[in-house]
């Protein structure tokens, strides 16, 4: 009964979570390089946790993280699927979402 169980569990995946830190005044092409890393993690099937930094004044401006957020959501579409939404905690708004399963990402 045992050796079943450790073959089912050999098979089973064990899924990771990925963070992943940026800061509010990140550059296109740096989002560009932390989007395409995000898409590899997933297709591996790994979950992602994306935490946004405000530093100082950027504090007072919550909004820029929400629509930073939201381009990075728009970017996978309908390919994902929202644990957590985001939500800002302080100086840090966190957002944790992984492959949908019904449209894993191929490409």
């Amino acid at each position: 009964m045992q050796q079943k169980e450790k073959k089912a569990k050999k098979k089973q995946k064990e899924v990771e979570l990925k963070q992943f830190r940026l800061k509010l005044n990140i550059s296109p092409h740096d989002l560009e390089i932390r989007l395409n890393r995000m898409t590899e993690f997933m297709k591996k099937g790994n979950k992602i946790k994306v935490s946004l930094f405000f530093r100082g004044r950027e504090n007072t401006k919550k909004e820029l993280g929400y629509e930073l957020m939201q381009k990075i959501l728009d970017f996978f579409g309908d390919k994902i699927q929202i644990e957590k939404p985001p939500l800002k905690q302080g100086g840090i708004m966190i957002c944790i979402f992984g492959p949908n399963a019904k449209s894993a990402i191929k490409s």
